[in-house]
Protein backbone atom coordinates (compact mmCIF):
# COMPACT_ATOMS: atom_id res chain seq x y z
CA UNK A 1 0.00 0.00 0.00
CA UNK A 2 1.36 3.78 -0.92
CA UNK A 3 0.00 6.36 1.55
CA UNK A 4 -1.67 9.39 -0.54
CA UNK A 5 1.03 11.36 -0.14
CA UNK A 6 3.61 9.37 -1.78
CA UNK A 7 1.66 7.96 -4.29
CA UNK A 8 1.19 11.53 -5.93
CA UNK A 9 4.33 12.70 -5.78
CA UNK A 10 5.32 9.27 -7.66
CA UNK A 11 2.87 9.91 -10.50
CA UNK A 12 3.94 13.67 -10.72
CA UNK A 13 7.58 12.60 -11.82
CA UNK A 14 6.68 10.60 -14.88
CA UNK A 15 8.38 12.50 -17.43
CA UNK A 16 8.49 11.63 -21.09
CA UNK A 17 12.36 13.55 -21.27
CA UNK A 18 14.16 12.84 -24.09
CA UNK A 19 18.03 11.92 -22.99
CA UNK A 20 19.93 14.16 -25.11
CA UNK A 21 23.50 13.96 -23.40
CA UNK A 22 26.53 12.20 -24.58
CA UNK A 23 27.74 12.03 -28.08
CA UNK A 24 25.15 12.46 -31.04
CA UNK A 25 25.13 10.04 -34.09
CA UNK A 26 26.51 12.05 -36.77
CA UNK A 27 25.32 10.04 -39.12
CA UNK A 28 21.60 8.64 -39.78
CA UNK A 29 20.38 5.72 -40.84
CA UNK A 30 19.50 7.60 -43.82
CA UNK A 31 22.96 8.81 -44.45
CA UNK A 32 24.20 5.03 -44.16
CA UNK A 33 21.37 4.12 -46.76
CA UNK A 34 23.11 6.76 -48.90
CA UNK A 35 26.71 5.32 -48.71
CA UNK A 36 25.35 2.03 -49.28
CA UNK A 37 23.41 2.75 -52.31
CA UNK A 38 26.42 4.57 -53.72
CA UNK A 39 28.74 1.23 -53.58
CA UNK A 40 25.98 -0.69 -55.04
CA UNK A 41 25.04 1.41 -57.93
CA UNK A 42 28.62 3.07 -59.17
CA UNK A 43 30.83 0.31 -59.08
CA UNK A 44 34.36 0.17 -59.05
CA UNK A 45 35.07 3.86 -59.02
CA UNK A 46 32.35 4.86 -56.38
CA UNK A 47 34.59 1.54 -54.33
CA UNK A 48 38.13 2.93 -54.71
CA UNK A 49 37.15 6.67 -52.77
CA UNK A 50 38.07 7.76 -49.56
CA UNK A 51 36.04 7.44 -46.73
CA UNK A 52 34.97 11.01 -46.50
CA UNK A 53 34.83 11.52 -50.62
CA UNK A 54 32.67 8.94 -50.98
CA UNK A 55 30.25 10.18 -48.45
CA UNK A 56 30.31 13.25 -50.34
CA UNK A 57 29.62 11.81 -53.55
CA UNK A 58 26.67 9.72 -51.84
CA UNK A 59 25.13 13.13 -51.18
CA UNK A 60 25.95 13.35 -47.12
CA UNK A 61 25.45 16.68 -46.11
CA UNK A 62 26.93 16.78 -42.49
CA UNK A 63 30.72 17.11 -42.11
CA UNK A 64 32.32 13.70 -40.95
CA UNK A 65 35.93 12.56 -40.38
CA UNK A 66 37.07 9.80 -42.13
CA UNK A 67 36.90 7.85 -38.83
CA UNK A 68 32.79 8.40 -38.55
CA UNK A 69 32.31 7.20 -41.72
CA UNK A 70 34.64 4.20 -41.58
CA UNK A 71 32.69 3.17 -38.88
CA UNK A 72 29.11 3.80 -40.44
CA UNK A 73 30.12 1.67 -43.34
CA UNK A 74 31.29 -1.08 -40.75
CA UNK A 75 27.97 -1.25 -39.33
CA UNK A 76 26.58 -1.94 -42.53
CA UNK A 77 29.25 -5.01 -43.23
CA UNK A 78 31.51 -2.60 -45.34
CA UNK A 79 34.90 -2.62 -45.43
CA UNK A 80 38.33 -1.17 -46.94
CA UNK A 81 40.50 -3.93 -48.48
CA UNK A 82 43.83 -3.78 -50.66
CA UNK A 83 42.36 -4.40 -54.44
CA UNK A 84 44.43 -7.83 -55.44
CA UNK A 85 47.61 -7.25 -57.05
CA UNK A 86 48.67 -9.77 -59.95
CA UNK A 87 52.56 -10.66 -58.71
CA UNK A 88 54.97 -10.94 -61.07
CA UNK A 89 56.66 -14.54 -62.92
CA UNK A 90 58.60 -16.39 -60.21
CA UNK A 91 62.69 -17.51 -61.13
CA UNK A 92 61.60 -20.66 -61.60
CA UNK A 93 58.93 -19.55 -64.08
CA UNK A 94 61.26 -17.12 -66.07
CA UNK A 95 64.08 -20.17 -66.15
CA UNK A 96 61.42 -22.95 -67.80
CA UNK A 97 60.51 -19.98 -70.00
CA UNK A 98 64.03 -19.32 -70.98
CA UNK A 99 64.26 -22.87 -72.07
CA UNK A 100 61.55 -23.45 -74.15
CA UNK A 101 62.23 -20.48 -76.00
CA UNK A 102 65.94 -21.45 -76.61
CA UNK A 103 64.59 -25.34 -77.20
CA UNK A 104 62.09 -24.05 -79.99
CA UNK A 105 64.72 -21.48 -81.30
CA UNK A 106 67.31 -24.40 -82.18
CA UNK A 107 64.24 -25.74 -84.01
CA UNK A 108 63.46 -22.53 -85.97
CA UNK A 109 66.37 -21.06 -86.11
CA UNK A 110 66.13 -18.43 -88.87
CA UNK A 111 63.45 -15.24 -88.71
CA UNK A 112 61.09 -16.98 -91.73
CA UNK A 113 61.01 -19.75 -89.95
CA UNK A 114 58.33 -18.52 -87.68
CA UNK A 115 56.70 -16.46 -90.45
CA UNK A 116 53.71 -19.32 -89.51
CA UNK A 117 53.42 -19.71 -86.44
CA UNK A 118 50.33 -18.01 -84.31
CA UNK A 119 50.90 -17.60 -80.52
CA UNK A 120 47.81 -16.84 -78.60
CA UNK A 121 46.66 -16.63 -75.14
CA UNK A 122 44.29 -15.19 -72.64
CA UNK A 123 44.04 -11.50 -71.20
CA UNK A 124 42.50 -10.51 -68.63
CA UNK A 125 41.97 -6.66 -68.34
CA UNK A 126 41.10 -4.95 -64.92
CA UNK A 127 39.83 -1.36 -64.42
CA UNK A 128 41.78 1.45 -62.81
CA UNK A 129 44.94 2.63 -62.68
CA UNK A 130 48.21 1.04 -61.66
CA UNK A 131 48.54 2.23 -58.45
CA UNK A 132 47.51 0.11 -54.95
CA UNK A 133 43.78 1.12 -54.35
CA UNK A 134 41.74 0.13 -51.29
CA UNK A 135 37.88 -0.58 -52.05
CA UNK A 136 35.45 -0.88 -50.35
CA UNK A 137 33.85 -4.67 -50.06
CA UNK A 138 31.21 -6.42 -48.89
CA UNK A 139 32.18 -9.90 -47.36
CA UNK A 140 32.12 -12.47 -48.68
CA UNK A 141 32.40 -9.85 -52.29
CA UNK A 142 36.19 -9.36 -50.97
CA UNK A 143 37.66 -11.55 -53.39
CA UNK A 144 35.20 -10.75 -56.75
CA UNK A 145 37.28 -9.98 -59.66
CA UNK A 146 35.43 -7.06 -62.04
CA UNK A 147 37.32 -7.75 -65.61
CA UNK A 148 36.94 -8.09 -68.77
CA UNK A 149 38.34 -11.26 -69.77
CA UNK A 150 39.76 -11.85 -73.70
CA UNK A 151 41.59 -13.80 -76.29
CA UNK A 152 43.61 -13.10 -79.05
CA UNK A 153 46.38 -14.45 -81.34
CA UNK A 154 49.34 -12.84 -83.04
CA UNK A 155 52.72 -14.07 -85.48
CA UNK A 156 54.34 -12.55 -88.71
CA UNK A 157 51.85 -9.95 -90.45
CA UNK A 158 49.00 -11.52 -88.08
CA UNK A 159 46.69 -10.18 -85.67
CA UNK A 160 43.32 -11.69 -84.73
CA UNK A 161 40.28 -10.27 -84.04
CA UNK A 162 40.07 -9.95 -79.96
CA UNK A 163 37.45 -12.76 -78.77
CA UNK A 164 35.85 -11.29 -75.42
CA UNK A 165 34.45 -14.11 -73.12
CA UNK A 166 32.67 -14.75 -70.08
CA UNK A 167 32.54 -18.00 -68.21
CA UNK A 168 29.17 -18.85 -65.71
CA UNK A 169 31.36 -20.79 -63.67
CA UNK A 170 33.42 -19.23 -62.47
CA UNK A 171 34.42 -15.53 -61.74
CA UNK A 172 38.44 -15.57 -62.71
CA UNK A 173 37.68 -15.78 -66.40
CA UNK A 174 39.19 -19.47 -66.17
CA UNK A 175 38.93 -20.61 -69.64
CA UNK A 176 37.12 -24.40 -69.82
CA UNK A 177 37.46 -26.89 -72.20
CA UNK A 178 34.19 -26.95 -73.88
CA UNK A 179 34.09 -22.88 -73.89
CA UNK A 180 37.48 -23.21 -75.98
CA UNK A 181 36.86 -25.81 -78.46
CA UNK A 182 33.47 -24.75 -79.65
CA UNK A 183 33.16 -20.76 -79.43
CA UNK A 184 37.09 -20.09 -80.11
CA UNK A 185 39.30 -22.44 -81.35
CA UNK A 186 36.76 -24.00 -84.06
CA UNK A 187 35.21 -21.02 -85.28
CA UNK A 188 39.16 -19.52 -85.53
CA UNK A 189 40.73 -22.29 -87.48
CA UNK A 190 37.91 -22.93 -89.64
CA UNK A 191 38.59 -19.23 -90.81
CA UNK A 192 42.07 -19.63 -91.22
CA UNK A 193 41.49 -22.39 -93.33
CA UNK A 194 39.22 -20.74 -95.67
CA UNK A 195 41.87 -18.36 -96.32
CA UNK A 196 44.22 -21.33 -97.23
CA UNK A 197 47.06 -20.53 -94.59
CA UNK A 198 49.45 -23.14 -93.21
CA UNK A 199 49.81 -22.25 -89.52
CA UNK A 200 51.60 -23.82 -86.48
CA UNK A 201 49.12 -22.79 -83.31
CA UNK A 202 51.08 -22.16 -80.11
CA UNK A 203 49.07 -22.11 -76.99
CA UNK A 204 50.30 -22.18 -72.95
CA UNK A 205 49.82 -25.30 -70.63
CA UNK A 206 46.06 -24.05 -69.53
CA UNK A 207 43.93 -26.74 -68.59
CA UNK A 208 41.87 -25.67 -71.13
CA UNK A 209 44.24 -26.06 -73.64
CA UNK A 210 46.94 -27.90 -72.61
CA UNK A 211 49.08 -30.74 -73.52
CA UNK A 212 47.31 -33.38 -71.51
CA UNK A 213 46.72 -37.04 -73.31
CA UNK A 214 42.65 -36.75 -72.08
CA UNK A 215 42.27 -33.20 -73.75
CA UNK A 216 39.51 -32.57 -76.84
CA UNK A 217 41.73 -29.55 -77.61
CA UNK A 218 44.63 -31.46 -79.15
CA UNK A 219 42.04 -33.81 -81.24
Amino acid sequence: MIVKRTGHFTASTVSTYVETRGRKKLLSEDDKDKLEKLYDEEGFEAKRLSWTNAAIEAGIETEVSTDTVRTAAASRGLYKRIARQIQYKSDADCRAREAWARKELAKRPEPEDWHNVIFTDECHWGFGDEARQYIEREPPTDKDLKRVHSWGGIGWDFKSDLHLYDISSNSNGKMTQTYYLDNILKPFVHKLRQEGRYFVLEEDNDSGHGPGKNNPVRS
